[in-house]
């Protein structure tokens, strides 16, 4: 009897840890410097000044491993605990969906500024540090080779890329971390492992703690510094989302995401950066997959560094980001 007793005491357990699992919905975010947010503090609408407690961030410039499957409450401009003291377009759509749901909601921003798909291009992006025996600090380089002569030659452009071809993500590693290749040390150079590792991360806490995640969508705004490489901007896009799509249908085990929503913002036409074949080349996506929906932004405006969206482009692309995924997803 008593081992009866155990019995169901251990069931009705089970059972109320069941009940209590939710399933936390999840959105990811990615992009270059106009998804990182350039939009000053100054600017920041009356109704995205309050905090988004509703929303819960893991936010990284690249990756930050000290953040690493950490959330924190959403405030846009509001600076330190994971969020940007500048803002942008997603601030918008985050408050639209939590006025919408009125659920809880998880998001994963990866965002480094001024970063390519293309990983031949030149772009933005440091190399890691290191100090030698006699106390100077010297660059630790990314990836190449060393000629007999012992002149070093780089195997991709400068800087950080999102590129999902093969030989690059073989050849590198996260984003500015260091590692050893062929006994040699090297600075990583992949937003695309940053950015995984960081979905990872985040699953695997809100998992730890007994609930499912589930992924509804991926914003991503980026394209100006591949303007000067265009040519392979359709191709290198299409293999980015095929390999996030292919990652997170393994890690959560579900083969839905293997079509999983990606929501593109094209460039806007006053951007001293904007190339047509590369606003073609989204459109071209857009055509070919169901999927994929590219949010026209050709009329929008910029700052005085014909780069950045100002206040009021921001505000536009996040309603019209948030009128198509309300209109996918039946918000």
């Amino acid at each position: 009897m008593k081992q009866l007793y155990l019995f169901l005491i251990t069931f009705m357990l089970c059972a109320v840890n069941h009940a209590a699992a939710e399933t936390k919905v999840m959105f990811l975010t990615a992009g270059q410097s106009n998804t990182d947010g350039r939009v000053p503090a100054k600017d920041l609408p009356d109704f995205l000044k309050e905090p988004i407690r509703m929303c819960k961030i893991s936010y990284h410039c690249g990756y930050n491993p000290e953040r690493a499957g950490r959330f924190y409450t959403f405030q846009a401009a509001a600076g330190g605990r994971g969020n940007s003291s500048r803002w942008t377009y997603d601030a918008v759509v985050y408050h639209h969906i939590a006025e919408k749901s009125g659920i809880p909601f998880y998001v994963v921003k990866c965002s480094q500024g001024g970063t390519s798909l293309d990983p031949m291009a030149d772009c933005s992006g440091r190399m890691a540090k290191t100090t030698a025996d006699n106390g100077e600090k010297a660059s630790i380089p990314f990836y190449g080779v060393y000629d007999a002569d012992g002149t070093f030659r780089p195997m991709y452009g400068k800087g950080y890329h999102w590129s999902a071809d093969s030989s690059f993500l073989a050849d590198t590693e996260i984003a500015g971390a260091v590692y050893e290749k062929d006994g040699k040390r090297f600075t990583g150079q992949s937003l695309l492992k940053a950015w995984i590792a960081a979905i990872d991360a985040a699953i695997d806490s809100i998992e730890a703690g007994g609930d499912s995640v589930e992924i509804k969508a991926v914003m991503w705004h980026q394209g100006e510094s591949d303007y000067k490489t265009p040519a392979g901007y359709h191709d290198s896009m299409k293999g980015m989302i095929a390999y996030v799509r292919r990652h997170i249908a393994e890690k959560l085990g579900d083969k839905k995401y293997l079509s999983l929503p990606f929501y593109l913002g094209t460039v806007p036409h006053s951007s001293r950066m904007y190339n047509a074949d590369i606003e073609n080349a989204m459109k071209k996506l857009g055509r070919d997959d169901a999927n994929v929906h590219v949010i026209d932004l050709s009329d929008l405006s910029v700052q005085s560094d014909k780069l950045h969206f100002d206040a009021a482009s921001a505000v536009i692309f996040g309603e019209r980001l948030w009128k198509r995924m309300k209109k996918d997803m039946r918000f």
